[in-house]
């Protein structure tokens, strides 16, 4: 395929549904996007778009994807910490023979909180929590401080399917995901941003070492 800047390229409707049968096993479920010429010097930007749900409630997200170059070994998993169905991650294989360790920090809808697997390229590797309806109230359904290493370079994507953010007296639902980023570009400062016509902002983070402090202002 060839594009120029002035249309890009849009490639819509790519299913790779998941059931519970594949969960936290490798399984051929990942697209690869990449320039076919190695002699060509011409870049490009790639971004994706998710839908979840059906007919009458359709719910959606969007992410930058980061270059294969920005993959690392050490990821440490965020997902949003209150969620009226479940909270997951992915995981991506780059190259063959990849061993992949995982410690989850709550157990998942597979029973686990301890996951090694080797995967192949291209192969992935889905983990979801306990379903919210399934455990009692006060017990965390948030995958927030799992941990995931591997030997070889991986993607990583965390998110959630119903997430109860804030709003007013109520709070909205809505489907959320992101690309983490490995632990060796985590950095100890950030610029935040508010947007016009937003009400409430919400930014959660997560530390990668214990007593670590934080300066909000």
């Amino acid at each position: 395929v060839v594009f120029s800047p002035d249309g890009g390229l849009s490639v819509k409707n790519v299913y790779l549904n998941t059931g519970d049968k594949d969960m936290e096993l490798g399984k051929n479920k990942s697209i690869h996007i990449y320039n076919t010429d190695p002699n060509d010097e011409r870049v490009f930007a790639c971004y994706l778009y998710n839908k979840a749900g059906q007919p009458g409630f359709i719910t959606q997200d969007a992410s930058l994807l980061l270059p294969k170059t920005m993959y690392g070994y050490e990821y440490v998993v965020q997902t949003y910490n209150d969620d009226n169905r479940y909270t997951e991650f992915a995981i991506v294989a780059t190259e063959n023979n990849t061993d992949v360790v995982i410690h989850t920090s709550v157990q998942t809808k597979q029973g686990s909180t301890s996951i090694s697997r080797t995967l192949n390229r291209g192969q992935s590797l889905f983990v979801v929590s306990q379903c919210r309806t399934n455990v009692p109230a006060t017990q965390s359904i948030d995958l927030s401080g799992s941990t995931v290493c591997a030997t070889k370079p991986i993607a990583v994507f965390a998110g959630n399917v119903a997430p109860k953010i804030p709003f007013n007296n109520a709070y909205s639902e809505g489907y959320a995901f992101e690309q983490l980023v490995p632990m060796d570009v985590a950095s100890k400062e950030f610029y935040l941003s508010l947007f016009k016509g937003v009400s409430k902002t919400q930014y959660n983070l997560v530390a990668l070492y214990p007593n670590t402090n934080v300066v909000i202002k």
